[in-house]
């Protein structure tokens, strides 16, 4: 049998005074856990976004952030698994048009609680990253490998 956990936020904030601002953002979290094998996914969507207006009416953009995240996992023993993720960002404020990043590893419980396992990365092997700043148009390849 297979366990969904889903979560939705979704924020808005409002800000008057010598600067007007305005906030929003948008969470989106899925899970799913299979009992019948040892494997679970998870999935997560964030959007955010800001602005501010001045007293001339001049507006400008503050925050403007996409981010999604997947995680596949799988039980290998009772307390080893291996893990991938991968991450897409985007924040064009900060000049970054894309990044994205995938990585592997393999991982070890070294604590169960009620709330659930606290995994240990023992190894995570070769994140790449690619990014692409929003001034240009040229990729700048990073790989990195962590142990």
């Amino acid at each position: 049998m297979s366990h969904w956990n889903n979560r939705l936020d979704i924020g808005l904030a409002f800000q008057s005074g010598d600067l007007d601002k305005v906030d929003y953002n948008f969470n989106f979290r899925t899970e799913l856990r299979e009992s019948e094998r040892p494997a679970s996914y998870l999935y997560t969507f964030r959007r955010d976004y800001g602005w501010q207006r001045n007293q001339a009416g001049q507006s400008t953009v503050i925050r403007d952030r996409i981010n999604s995240t997947f995680r596949f996992r799988y039980t290998t023993a009772e307390r080893f698994f291996f893990q991938t993720f991968t991450q897409y960002d985007r924040r064009v404020v900060q000049g970054i048009r894309h990044d994205l990043e995938q990585s592997a590893g393999l991982g070890y419980r070294y604590l169960r609680s009620p709330v659930g396992p606290a995994p240990l990365p023992l190894l995570s092997v070769c994140a790449i990253a690619n990014s692409m700043p929003a001034r240009t148009t040229a990729t700048y390849p990073l790989v990195c490998c962590k142990t």
